[in-house]
């Protein structure tokens, strides 16, 4: 919490504000999976094949 003081109408007031200075994850407290799986991408086997076969010939 911060304090601070603004002045109105001649008058000065105190506000309060939030300030959130850690939002993020806590990796002490969450857990995570990780899929490492090997994915091939659409179109990434005719890629492959045309490859080899281009070197083949």
């Amino acid at each position: 919490m911060r304090i601070f003081q603004v002045e109105r109408d001649g008058e000065a007031i105190q506000r309060e504000e939030f300030v959130a200075k850690k939002v993020d994850h806590d990796l002490a407290r969450t857990n995570y999976q990780v899929d490492r799986a090997h994915r091939a991408l659409p179109g990434s086997e005719q890629d492959a094949a045309s490859t080899q076969t281009a070197i083949v010939h």
